[in-house]
């Protein structure tokens, strides 16, 4: 009886064995993946929680993208990977001699990938990759508002 427990204990331990060794391997960590590098994006949604009165209305908001202006809702958004931060405007501009693109500053991947640093006018901007496939990208950034309240900002991209 003792050789056929062991033998039974030792098959159900071998892929557990092998699952902790891969996850051993890997760090343990999952790296979040950079495949949205050199491609063009446009925000479909752009989120907060908790609720705002982002636009000084008397009302609270979470759906931010509604309340952008047409022109800035078909933009796009590069980043390239030399580090630089292009914006494309599409159809809708919202001024007739917006240029058809401009360099917006510059990016670097901190925390294992997991995270975008952006830079830009003299200001950084922190952003956790929450989502990144061929063809969507979520980011997260957080903020304080004035009233001394975390608010986490989700702006979700697709491939254009």
């Amino acid at each position: 009886m003792k050789f056929i427990r062991l033998p039974a204990i030792m098959l159900m331990l071998s892929p557990m064995a092998i699952l902790i060794g891969a996850c051993h391997v890997a760090g343990g960590e999952k790296e979040t993946q950079t495949s949205f590098i050199d491609k063009k994006w446009q925000m479909q949604k752009f989120t907060v929680s908790p609720s705002v009165d982002w636009d000084l209305d008397g009302k609270q908001d979470t759906d931010i993208f509604a309340l952008l202006e047409p022109c800035d809702q078909d933009d796009l958004l590069l980043l390239r990977r030399d580090g630089v931060v292009i914006r494309f405007a599409e159809k809708k501009r919202c001024d007739e001699e917006e240029a058809d693109q401009k360099e917006d500053g510059t990016w670097t991947l901190a925390g294992n990938n997991a995270k975008i640093i952006f830079h830009s006018d003299g200001k950084k901007d922190e952003a956790k990759v929450l989502e990144s496939s061929s063809k969507k990208l979520v980011l997260e950034h957080r903020f304080t508002s004035t009233d001394g309240i975390d608010h986490k900002l989700t702006a979700e991209y697709h491939l254009k």
